[in-house]
């Protein structure tokens, strides 16, 4: 199941309280989504959306997602928070 339909509402508004810009992403859940596509697929969005050095990914969900968030965090424009 995703995460995001549950969280990411609240973490955005979270966020938006200090009037942090913010973009949401879902990934679908499981190991199909830990692989290089889906990392290409996500490095595009985000620069698509803006994403520079000062932006910080938030990684909500389980294993894969935590693990493709910390991938794409360190690779990102040379690593970003």
């Amino acid at each position: 199941r995703n995460v995001s339909s549950k969280h990411a509402d609240i973490l955005k508004k979270s966020f938006d309280v200090v009037n942090a810009i913010t973009c949401v992403k879902a990934i679908p859940p499981g190991e199909v989504s830990k692989g290089r596509r889906t990392k290409e697929e996500v490095e595009d969005w985000m620069a698509s959306n803006g994403c520079k050095k000062d932006c910080c990914l938030v990684a909500l969900g389980g294993g894969v997602i935590q693990d493709l968030g910390g991938f794409l965090a360190s690779t990102y424009m040379m690593g970003i928070p």
